[in-house]
């Protein structure tokens, strides 16, 4: 029997970008495809990292549907704190988790795993290089996600009818230097339905940030998520053409194995 597919983006989490329940709009970032897909089907793949790191992946995975509908719930009601610092540090859990857990961001730690020496050899070795990249990641799950709870914490609800905020095959945004030593200059940008937008922060981006979006602010972030992914964005309508407009203005951006250090 053959193993089963790891979703390295959750269904129940691409299911709040969907039209129906089940389907949602990919747009391919190379070729500007615009297609329906199932979320069963995409953003997936057999034996992600091994089958030990995936099911501690999938552990914490499974608390992402609750947190989420949870932050999503008191913010569409207009709680005034919709946010407690339990959400805080378990939501903080779950975006570090994501933020490490997609193909692109694989290709990307696996170049840095590389340029360590205590790990080259072991990421490099036949066979083995899922696990221990696997290893290597769940090493810097645990860092980064303290340094994401310990940003500054912005909620935004988007309320523009046409343009919500869309989603991808690498929706978290990991901006900024996060060192085991230094959690002082991390972002952490995450769309968690296509009405609420989680940003995270680093007190010297707070500072010229604006306190609410308008519609150019919900475009920027859209297009970031065209920028972060590996091939795909998601939203629950067929509207791209500002992403399109940004990847022709960033041809480059087209490219999903590019050098990202460049960026």
């Amino acid at each position: 029997m053959g193993k089963a597919v790891e979703h390295f983006v959750a269904q129940s989490y691409l299911r709040r970008f969907t039209f129906d329940g089940d389907h949602l709009y990919a747009f391919e970032k190379s070729t500007s495809r615009v297609f329906p897909a199932n979320v069963r089907n995409i953003a997936a793949e057999h034996n992600f990292f091994g089958d030990e790191i995936d099911a501690r992946f999938s552990g914490i995975d499974s608390e992402q549907p609750f947190w989420l509908d949870l932050l999503i719930e008191n913010v569409e009601q207009g709680t005034p704190n919709p946010l407690t610092d339990e959400m805080k540090r378990v939501i903080s859990g779950l975006a570090s988790l994501q933020g490490h857990r997609t193909r692109e961001s694989r290709r990307v730690l696996l170049d840095i795993a590389k340029k360590e020496p205590q790990e080259r050899e072991a990421v490099l070795r036949d066979g083995e290089a899922a696990y221990h990249l696997g290893r290597f990641t769940w090493e810097r799950f645990g860092y980064v996600r303290e340094a994401i709870n310990n940003c500054y914490w912005v909620i935004y609800k988007n309320s523009f009818a046409g343009y919500p905020f869309v989603t991808s095959d690498n929706p978290v945004i990991l901006e900024g230097e996060h060192t085991l030593d230094d959690h002082s200059r991390l972002d952490m940008i995450w769309p968690v339905s296509p009405r609420v937008l989680i940003y995270a922060m680093s007190r010297a981006t707070h500072k010229n940030f604006p306190k609410e979006f308008d519609i150019q602010e919900v475009v920027k972030v859209n297009s970031w998520q065209a920028q972060n992914c590996h091939r795909f964005v998601f939203s629950p309508i067929d509207s791209f053409d500002y992403v399109r407009k940004f990847l022709e203005d960033n041809p480059n951006l087209k490219d999903p194995i590019r050098d990202r250090s460049l960026e």
